[in-house]
């Protein structure tokens, strides 16, 4: 997975053309589950489950860099667990620089923050490399 961004969630990344849930493009979907969607006037992302909506960050370039940051951050898997602790307690604030919102409470990025800091990363699936994401530029799933 070599270049590949990390983002803690178990579902599959989706391409356009984007399946609507709630009248937001899905970009990810665990079927039954949740799903992360976009909210086109906002331009937030966010998590749908049984529960409601959450904020997962703020934009989409804001989950590409936060993925950015996750994905640094995860120890190779034969790390101590004094390095698995460490890393726990410092991504929410790496990623708090980035989106403030995205590392509050028990917000998704705050809970795989404390997941890694106990050494439970477990298999991610990466976000498809796309053109734009990177850069910020809105994608189709995000325009009106």
């Amino acid at each position: 997975m070599a270049g590949e961004l990390l983002v803690p969630y178990p579902g599959t990344w989706a391409g356009p053309p984007y399946r609507l849930r709630a009248g937001r493009p899905v970009i990810a979907d665990d079927p039954g589950v949740t799903a992360i969607v976009v909210d086109r006037d906002s331009g937030t992302v966010l998590l749908l489950d049984e529960d409601g909506e959450s904020v997962l960050n703020s934009s989409p370039a804001m989950l590409v860099e936060c993925a950015r940051r996750y994905t640094a951050a995860v120890p190779a898997p034969d790390a101590d667990d004094d390095r698995w602790e460490a890393i726990g307690r410092d991504l929410p604030a790496r990623i708090r620089v980035i989106d403030p919102a995205a590392a509050d409470g028990e917000s998704f990025w705050a809970v795989a923050a404390e997941e890694v800091g106990y050494g439970m990363h477990g298999p991610t699936r990466p976000v498809p490399r796309r053109p734009g994401l990177s850069t910020g530029r809105r994608r189709d799933c995000c325009r009106r």
